[in-house]
């Protein structure tokens, strides 16, 4: 079964992500997979499972394992539309790309039980303290001129961008998500349930937006439909509301709130 890959700016910011269920906010790189599967005895070929699936820039090396991507991706002259991407875009995909063809993404990159660091290896394979060799020797400290880890490389292209936030916003979310990196996916939840946000998405989404509600104020419902959630796009600022699922209508129901001259009120983050 062939794989096909493709990278391109989103287009709306409608399609949610299939790793974590977020939204990909529009004009922000995203990739897209899709697989051509065979027909089937009946010589009828399911079209929808061959249909696109698109990720974040930041959750596609999580999307399968190490292993898998390492064994799976095409050169990157093959992966649709990455020539009519910015050239700086370009380039991030293009360091992205090297990195998961060697083989090389970090656990907090993995999907759950998947390998990290090089493909096959466990991280613990280099002791209990995962650093040194098996006889618990430290690891030799890094020189000075020496390339960055591949793992820290792949953290630093896989950041959420700066977008409209200011210098001062941008490093007050970093340092937050230093001191919350810790804390568990249940007790991220607790805290955003507890400021009516959104609680789905995986722990980086889920911190992510802990730490930026965090410093710049909670959204509020939206005003529109009085039910959904509002979403920030990084890049240009703008506020939409994803819709609501409707309990007496057994269905999603969509909303194109806030106006966008609208001007909305964050709310204290809260504690307690």
């Amino acid at each position: 079964m062939a794989h096909k890959f493709q990278v391109e700016l989103a287009k709306s910011g409608r399609a949610a992500c299939k790793q974590c269920k977020d939204k990909i906010d529009k004009d922000t790189v995203r990739f897209g997979w899709s697989q051509d599967i065979p027909a089937g005895d009946d010589g009828v070929k399911n079209y929808a499972m061959m249909g696109t699936k698109w990720y974040h820039f930041h959750c596609f090396p999580r999307f399968k394992g190490a292993k898998w991507l390492q064994t799976n991706l095409p050169d990157l002259n093959e992966v649709t539309g990455l020539e009519c991407l910015p050239v700086e875009d370009q380039t991030k995909v293009a360091d992205l790309w090297n990195l998961l063809k060697d083989g090389t993404v970090p656990a907090s990159m993995a999907p759950s039980g998947g390998a990290a660091g090089p493909a096959g290896n466990s991280p613990g394979a280099a002791g209990a303290s995962g650093s040194g060799d098996a006889a618990g020797k430290p690891a030799p400290k890094k020189l000075a001129g020496q390339k960055r880890a591949a793992s820290t490389a792949i953290e630093e292209l896989t950041a959420e961008p700066q977008g409209v936030l200011t210098d001062a916003e941008y490093a007050a979310i970093k340092h937050q998500k230093q001191q919350w990196a810790k804390k568990s996916v249940a007790q991220l939840k607790d805290m955003l349930k507890m400021n009516n946000l959104q609680v789905s998405g995986t722990k980086p989404a889920l911190l992510e937006r802990a730490c930026e509600n965090f410093v710049l104020g909670c959204l509020p419902v939206c005003t529109v439909c009085q039910k959904g959630k509002l979403q920030m796009a990084r890049m240009d600022g703008a506020l939409t509301c994803p819709g609501f699922y409707d309990e007496a209508l057994g269905r999603y129901s969509r909303c194109k709130g806030p106006a966008a001259d609208e001007r909305i009120q964050r709310i204290m983050w809260k504690d307690e």
